[in-house]
C-alpha cells in the first residue's frame, strides 16, 4: 500500500532541522556521481525564465517531499522503540501476576 503525501504548501512553515537529527538521504548508499543529475543552477542556467522558475519549484517540492521522508522515518523509529518498551513492561506486568498466583 502506497502512503500518498500531500504537496508541501508554498506558504508552509518551515520545520525545525535543530529538533530532529540530521539523516543523509544517501546514508548507506555510495553516491554515483557520473550519472547523477546537475544541480538545479546548472540547468536553470540553459533554460528559459519559465522553465527555470518550474525547475527551481519541482527541485524544492523535492526537498520538501525529502524532508517529510526523513522526519516520519525518525517517527517511525521512535514508534518502534515505544512497541518494544511496551512489550517489556506487559511481560513485566505478566510475570508479577503470575508471581501472585494471578491467571490471565
Amino acid at each position: 500500500a502506497l502512503v500518498q503525501v500531500p504537496k508541501p504548501s508554498p506558504r508552509a512553515p518551515k520545520r525545525d532541522a535543530h529538533k530532529l537529527p540530521a539523516i543523509s538521504p544517501l546514508a548507506g548508499r555510495q553516491q554515483n556521481r557520473q550519472t547523477a543529475p546537475p544541480p538545479a543552477k546548472a540547468r536553470a542556467a540553459h533554460a528559459g525564465p519559465d522553465l527555470n522558475q518550474l525547475i527551481l519549484e519541482k527541485d524544492q517540492s523535492l526537498m520538501d517531499y525529502q524532508e517529510t521522508v526523513e522526519i516520519l522515518q525518525v517517527k517511525i523509529k521512535k514508534l518502534e522503540q515505544l512497541c518494544i518498551l511496551k512489550d517489556r513492561r506487559i511481560d513485566e506486568l505478566t510475570k508479577k501476576l503470575k508471581q501472585h498466583g494471578i491467571k490471565l
